[in-house]
């Protein structure tokens, strides 16, 4: 019940989203999710738009995972490098690279926008290539949420192998 109340509560962020969603697939063919903080050291998945390809990473609405040691986790927590992503590779999900974003509202992060994929298909150039899309859309839905987030500017990102 309180993970319903909690995704509930959040449903103008989820409506705000999903056009960003809806073009980060479009233009990556992954998998896209919308995560916030859930009950305890978890994130929450409240809204997902799957990606295109045959092979692609399904759907975990309503699904909780650990913050630490994800790229969601590290988005919520604050942990997000200069660059507006953190990308980790076989991290919580062997041969699986999740790329997130934070998503600002104006008490700070409230959301994280990821991509996620099958280590194959991302390597360093195309995860740096989709990181920069995700802090993009991530900083225009903070802009329509009334915050605009950090500094995007540079290429860095934090990556795990």
């Amino acid at each position: 019940m309180q993970l319903g109340a909690k995704a509930f509560s959040q449903q103008s962020v989820v409506e705000v989203a999903r056009p960003a969603m809806a073009r980060i697939v479009e233009a990556t063919g992954e998998s896209t999710y919308l995560c916030i903080r859930g009950p305890g050291s978890t994130a929450l998945y409240v809204a997902t738009v799957e990606g295109t390809h045959s092979v692609r990473h399904t759907s975990w609405t309503g699904r909780t995972g650990p913050l630490a040691g994800s790229a969601v986790g590290a988005v919520l927590t604050g942990q997000t490098p200069a660059a507006g992503y953190v990308t980790l590779r076989s991290a919580i999900e062997v041969d699986v690279t999740a790329i997130a974003a934070p998503v600002h509202h104006p008490g700070g992060v409230l959301a994280a926008l990821s991509v996620v994929g099958p280590v194959y298909r991302i390597d360093e150039p195309t995860a740096a290539r989709y990181g920069r899309l995700l802090a993009q859309e991530a900083a225009g839905v903070s802009a329509i949420l009334g915050a605009l987030g950090p500094d995007h500017e540079t290429e860095k990102s934090v990556i795990n192998r």
